[in-house]
């Protein structure tokens, strides 16, 4: 396994501290090295793109998903994630909208991104969690819907 990321260290680079911080446990989970190197990095390159070549604010939630109660723990204490998640919104004016993205720990080939789209709501349904609780009700039942990787590329 390689130490994945929530926050990747190169969305940290406006500060040295920043940067470091990125490096904390509480901010990585254990990836197999192909899902991390390869599927996961592309994701998280194409959300710096979208942000860098339209100038647009994302708002990201992301995190592990668990299939089992007892997930395989490595030296007893770190548990291993069987999936992860990437929750993305827009919030600027006339350009709301929501995709989200679910990975499988196990990757072992580059797949297209378009294979891991999926909705918020399935998500949160999926990780228990409200993502955007902090957003409007009547804007997160319309973009929390969405999946449509069109709209972003």
């Amino acid at each position: 396994f390689s130490r994945g990321h929530m926050c990747p260290a190169a969305d940290n680079k406006w500060s040295k501290n920043a940067m470091r911080e990125s490096f904390y446990l509480s901010n990585i989970c254990p990836q197999t090295q192909s899902l991390n190197g390869g599927d996961w990095e592309d994701l998280e390159s194409a959300c710096r793109d979208w942000v860098e070549d339209r100038g647009i604010t994302l708002h990201i939630v992301c995190g592990p998903l668990f299939d089992s109660d007892k997930p395989r723990r490595l030296k007893k204490h770190v548990a291993v994630p069987s999936g992860f998640f990437k929750a993305i919104i827009c919030l600027d004016k006339g350009n709301e909208k929501g995709i989200a993205f679910i990975y499988q720990n196990n990757t072992d080939r580059s797949r297209p991104m378009s294979n891991y789209v999926c909705t918020i709501d399935s998500v949160e349904k999926l990780s228990g969690f409200d993502l955007f609780h902090n957003v409007a009700a009547k804007t997160q039942q319309r973009i929390e819907k969405q999946a449509n990787l069109n709209d972003w590329q």
